[in-house]
């Protein structure tokens, strides 16, 4: 019997940010349905009430690094064997309140 191919995981995950893009992500309805037919997203806090654990295949890092928890948790993302896009940095989000915090704690 033919093994079943299993869909790609997709984790979003959230650091310091207002969950705007979250939320504009979550707008894109019809593209989500769409999305939904290719790959699995199976931890979405903002979407999912029951995430899937277990390994992601790509994951969406949304916020900024603004405290040395943050640090570790990124960290850790990027050490799994699994996509994680590199994004350039927000201009908006470097200069409000969570770049700030980041600077205090690294002076």
């Amino acid at each position: 019997m033919p093994r079943k191919h299993r869909k790609p995981r997709l984790a979003v995950w959230k650091f310091s940010s207002c969950d705007g893009c979250q939320l504009s992500l979550l707008n894109c309805e019809s593209e989500l349905l769409a999305l939904g037919e290719q790959i699995e997203i199976a931890y979405f806090p903002e979407a999912l009430s029951r995430p899937v654990r277990g390994r992601y295949d790509l994951s969406l890092v949304d916020g900024s690094i603004s405290t040395a928890h943050d640090e570790q948790r990124i960290r850790a993302l990027r050490r799994r064997p699994h996509r994680v896009p590199r994004e350039p940095a927000r201009p908006d989000l470097v200069a409000q309140l969570p770049g700030r915090r980041l600077e205090r704690q690294l002076e």
